[in-house]
């Protein structure tokens, strides 16, 4: 069975097993999805896999590269590594590219130039980019299908999904109901500018309730248990 996580990755923030700047370890199929905020330059991604022999895939499930924009993609750490011509160019509609690494390592370099001229997507003038990451040859490689459903993902911080496999909390009226594993002291809610909004503690509750001072809107709510960090979503609405 193909295991999912779903990751948000935005320039200068983003979540998962992050132990270096935009440096991920794949242990299972992971959604990135992707929202350039006009900064630059243009972040590079190195995704890792964790298990011994297995390569690295990256497949593209949607987004649209604008003139200027150009991706470059390395096989090892760093853009000393082979080119990975599959996924080396310029791509007006995004879908379907893919490239695959020869070894446990593979490097994506966005590269926008100047920025003269290119719309970001923090203000929904774009939508964001969307790709899936396998180990290969253990996951199954079909066309690439992101699982996610919100079209501007990062302009809110937020990712797009938390599927139903890894979810650790969800919502009963107005409380949080936690799952076994979300064992963590407290939830931070960030809000659409990435600001924390609240900070609600569990005293080791398996239900908290939501602030009734807190304003509708799309959440992000984050948990620290031990070296991970779950992320989930939320849509608030009084």
């Amino acid at each position: 069975m193909l295991r999912i996580l779903t990751i948000l990755a935005a320039h200068a923030m983003a979540y998962g097993l992050l132990h270096a700047q935009n440096t991920f370890t794949i242990c299972a199929a992971q959604e990135f999805c992707f929202c350039w905020d006009g900064s630059l330059p243009a972040p590079t991604y190195t995704f890792e896999a964790c298990t011994p022999g297995e390569t690295i895939t990256v497949a593209f499930c949607s987004g649209q590269m604008q003139t200027g924009q150009v991706i470059r993609s390395y096989d090892g750490i760093d853009d000393s590594g082979a080119p990975i011509s599959a996924l080396t160019g310029q791509y007006p509609n995004m879908a379907g590219a893919q490239g695959t690494s020869a070894t446990s390592t593979f490097t994506m370099e966005l590269d926008f130039g100047d920025g003269a001229g290119l719309l970001d997507c923090m203000n929904d003038l774009q939508a964001p980019w969307r790709w899936m990451v396998y180990l290969t040859p253990s996951d199954t490689l079909a066309l690439p299908t992101c699982i996610g459903t919100d079209p501007f993902c990062s302009t809110t911080h937020v990712p797009a999904v938390s599927p139903s496999i890894s979810a650790w909390v969800t919502r009963s009226g107005d409380q949080l109901l936690l799952a076994p594993h979300a064992l963590g002291s407290v939830i931070e809610l960030h809000d659409a500018s990435g600001r924390l909004a609240e900070v609600i503690p569990t005293h080791g509750r398996t239900a908290v309730l939501v602030p009734a001072v807190l304003k509708s809107g799309v959440y992000v709510l984050t948990m620290q248990v031990g070296g991970q960090r779950l992320v989930s979503r939320l849509v608030w609405e009084h």
